[in-house]
């Protein structure tokens, strides 16, 4: 090879460095880019692993909340229910107090009328006379208390009946 022949192989050769220089360049500042936008993916499917593992632990807890508020439910209509048998039972124990405190007034009434009529004196009727009354076994007997008016018996046997009380 000769010497200009030789300038140009080495002229050419030196563009062709250039150019593969250059060519390098482009790639490695493409290369670099790819490298930069599959960090920026990698980071992407990293944050949404999280985020899909933050919601299965969000979707694990609100599964958790869930049948925390179901049970909170069952057990506020059992104590509603215990509730209710409460009040009944209260309301029924009131209506026995009720009953008892009548009962109570009753016989605190009929103790003071028991002592208050022996204080009483025993007055003659007005315009009738005065009665004796006896039983015998089954009938009573009713004579008057003076003897002129013996004749007047009165006898009730246990067919007549004239009236009927009953103890309280």
């Amino acid at each position: 090879m000769d010497l200009p022949t030789a300038l140009r192989a080495i002229s050419t050769l030196e563009k062709q460095l250039e150019e593969l220089e250059s060519t390098s360049n482009e790639y490695e500042l493409e290369l670099e880019a790819t490298v930069e936008r599959l960090k920026v993916e990698l980071q992407k499917a990293k944050d949404e692993k999280n985020s899909v593992q933050s919601s299965n632990v969000a979707a694990n807890n609100i599964t958790k909340l869930e049948i925390r508020i179901d049970e909170l439910e069952n057990e506020n209509r059992a104590l509603k229910s215990q509730v209710e048998s409460l009040r009944r039972e209260n309301d029924s124990i009131l209506e026995e107090n009720v009953l008892l405190q009548h009962e109570v007034n009753d016989m605190t009434e009929l103790i003071h009328q028991t002592q208050v009529i022996p204080q009483k004196s025993i007055k003659e009727a007005p315009h009738g006379e005065n009665i004796r009354v006896s039983s015998n076994g089954s009938s009573l007997r009713i004579t008057s208390r003076h003897t002129a008016d013996s004749s007047k018996i009165t006898h009730l046997s246990s067919t007549t009946v004239l009236a009927k009380t009953n103890y309280k």
